[in-house]
């Protein structure tokens, strides 16, 4: 693989503004009321934009860590969580 088309995929990966990050912006801005037994609804939507908006950041890759962990902390937990709730009510 060469090296520009191998910057150009490591930029698609890590770019918040793209359209997988926007994407998986809007999910969990979607789920946040799932995790509020643990996460504060209105904080979480304080800290993760809408896809609507570009953010804005100093270090492409570390300044948006943050809100990519919390992104995944939400997603893992309304699709682990919420499932096995659902399975135990079953029971």
């Amino acid at each position: 693989m060469a090296t520009s088309q191998k910057n150009r995929i490591f930029a698609r990966t890590y770019d918040f503004n793209g359209r997988g990050w926007k994407i998986l912006r809007d999910n969990a801005r979607a789920r946040a009321e799932d995790s509020d037994a643990v996460l504060n609804k209105d904080i979480v939507l304080k800290l993760i934009p809408p896809s609507s908006s570009n953010v804005h950041l100093r270090h492409e890759i570390t300044d948006a860590s943050g809100m990519k962990v919390l992104i995944g902390a939400i997603l893992c937990y309304s699709n682990y969580f919420m499932n096995a709730c659902s399975i135990q009510q079953q029971i």
